[in-house]
């Protein structure tokens, strides 16, 4: 027998299962706080920015018409300077403002760092999307949060429009949005921090339903495996590399050995009684999935003859049909072939005594019909002379001669 090869136990299946549940539970709970977060902060933001822009809109009315092309004009600057002020008096989020005219010359702004009357580079590109969108928020420029001394601060476009409906100038602010940023990450933390007291309340609900289920198979499992190793008929479980990887009480008593660590994590064809009993051939087709159910016999190590019914299940583990272990329940049939040959031998002997009696009784049967046909044929024949010598003495009396003794 070759060396023993060491036999992995595999972990526990609920346990493996409790976690991947939980994490589906904590990815998908990160999943929806963030998408729900964010369409928090989406609706926020649209919300909060259409109001102000609803405003600017509002409190442009007081600039005329020709004041953006004459921006230059001492009036015309005046007015807009009120315009700027304006909006930072009633909307004291809006830190800086820049007025472009339809070209996109910088018409005016309280920024120090810009000078007006310049076409910035980047202007056309601002303008063709806020025509084709009607506004447009996003972040603002890092020298532009710098200079403002904020850090979350936005950037809003929007269109001021004449009586008649004509675009007539472009206003651009700089939206200081820290108080919505903190007022957002409030609800987010709120949120977060429900997701994750659900989601612990779910995974503990788990753990608990997991953790009686687990105990319920666990329970489960020692009552067939106390069933397997009293069971009457042998048992024993290969990998499918043909090691032994389970075997019972009637399995050991079967091949005649005491201690299962000599069988258990050994090759089963490495084991010479089942070379005896003629069966590797059977085990090889059960490890390539086909089944087997045989009768065999063998010499034992005392040299006696041995009968074993063997049956070997292939155990799958896909519905590819892979196989991942073979079952196989062993039958001792021993005494059952004894029991046969007896009862074979004795049935060969009543057979021959009933075919003796029979011959006898046939015999007796026989003399008896003799016997009788000779014995109702001297009846017969005495009462046909009985017969004969009455019609003779009829005879004699009508000639008139008269027999001294009447017949009998």
């Amino acid at each position: 027998m070759k060396n023993r090869e060491k036999i992995n136990l595999p972990e526990s299946g609920s346990k493996r299962t409790l976690i991947v549940i939980g994490a589906i539970f904590v990815v998908l709970g990160l999943g929806a706080s963030y998408f729900f977060s964010q369409s928090i902060e989406g609706f926020f933001w649209e919300a909060r920015t259409k109001a102000v822009i609803q405003k600017v809109d509002e409190l442009g009315k007081q600039i005329r018409e020709t004041d953006i092309a004459q921006w230059q004009d001492n009036d015309a600057h005046e007015r807009l300077d009120a315009f700027e002020k304006g909006i930072e008096k009633n909307i004291s989020n809006i830190k800086a403002v820049k007025i472009y005219t339809l070209d996109g010359t910088l018409a005016f702004t309280d920024l120090k760092n810009i000078e007006q009357g310049v076409k910035e580079a980047d202007v056309a590109g601002e303008i063709q999307e806020l025509k084709k969108f009607g506004h447009i928020i996003k972040s603002a420029g890092v020298n532009t949060k710098q200079e403002l001394g904020k850090t979350d601060l936005l950037e809003v476009w929007t269109i001021i429009k004449g009586s008649t409906g004509e675009d007539i100038w472009y206003v651009e602010f700089y939206f200081d949005s820290s108080d919505i940023v903190a007022f957002i990450s409030k609800i987010k933390y709120s949120i977060w921090g429900t997701i994750t007291l659900v989601l612990g309340i779910v995974i503990t609900l788990l753990f608990i339903v997991f953790r009686k289920q687990n105990d319920l198979v666990i329970r489960q499992a020692r009552e067939l495996s106390n069933i397997i190793e009293h069971s009457p008929v042998g048992i024993y479980t290969i990998d499918t590399k043909g090691i032994v990887i389970s075997i019972n009480k009637k399995m050991l008593e079967l091949i005649g050995e005491n201690d299962p660590k000599n069988i258990l994590g050994y090759n089963i064809f490495d084991i010479k009684r089942i070379h005896r009993m003629d069966i590797a051939k059977a085990i090889r087709e059960a490890l390539l999935g086909i089944p087997f159910d045989k009768e065999t016999s063998g010499i034992d190590d005392n040299g006696k003859e041995i009968h074993r019914h063997y049956r070997g299940t292939p155990l799958f583990i896909d519905e590819n049909g892979t196989v991942g272990q073979v079952l196989f329940v062993v039958e001792d049939t021993t005494e059952h072939k004894k029991l046969e040959k007896e009862i074979s031998l004795r049935t060969e002997d009543l057979e021959k005594r009933v075919d003796e009696r029979t011959k006898e009784l046939q015999d007796k049967i026989a003399d008896l019909e003799q016997f009788e046909r000779v014995t109702v044929g001297r009846e017969i024949r005495m009462t046909e002379l009985k017969q004969e010598m009455e019609q003779m003495r009829i005879k004699l009396e009508s000639l008139g001669v008269k027999p001294d003794e009447p017949w009998s």
